[in-house]
């Protein structure tokens, strides 16, 4: 849909639609939210892994004896 819409918009221009501006500002505008929404999620599965590496390695360290 979004690139539909990006192409759409790109291809009509010049008839200076408003249909044609908003089919376009809508395609860019939702492909930025998605490629933000990638990068977020991205940096919270890098959070997470760091965090439990953090909780499995303090769990090591505060028990040396465990047989983990």
């Amino acid at each position: 849909l979004t690139e539909d819409c990006c192409k759409y918009g790109a291809e009509n221009q010049s008839d200076n639609s408003c249909v044609a501006r908003a089919a376009l500002q809508f395609g860019t505008s939702h492909d930025l939210m998605e490629n933000e929404r990638e990068a977020l999620l991205g940096i919270l599965g890098i959070r997470a892994t760091t965090d439990i590496n953090q909780w499995s390695t303090f769990g090591r360290c505060s028990a040396p004896d465990s047989p983990l």
